[in-house]
């Protein structure tokens, strides 16, 4: 990643912490941070066992009001140019994405 990408991806991840905090969300753990994979096998690419963690740019807690109870949100921050997204660039960002949930916390 060049370093004008890693200084545009910490902003907007500083400007979505900003306004997801004024909406009264509570931010949990810093941001960036990365978790362990729980299905190396499964989550590996090309036959290969994934060997590295899942990042996570921010995750918050909030109240759901319709349910009456905290949720957890987790919250990826990327600015992408729209000419340079393809499907199989979308289709392999939500797996990744789908992957860290998995992973998290959260979500057992």
């Amino acid at each position: 990643m060049s370093e004008q990408q890693q200084y545009i991806g910490e902003r907007w991840t500083q400007e979505s912490i900003k306004i997801l905090t004024a909406l009264g969300w509570t931010q949990i753990n810093d941001s960036g941070y990365d978790i362990p994979c729980s299905f190396k096998n499964r989550h590996g690419s090309n036959g290969k066992i994934r060997s590295n963690p899942h990042g996570i740019d921010i995750s918050f807690i909030c109240l759901d009001p319709f349910l009456n109870k905290n949720e957890i949100i987790i919250v990826e921050s990327k600015t992408r140019q729209w000419n340079g997204i393809t499907v199989s660039s979308l289709e392999s960002f939500l797996k990744q994405l789908l992957y860290t949930l998995e992973c998290s916390n959260c979500c057992n």
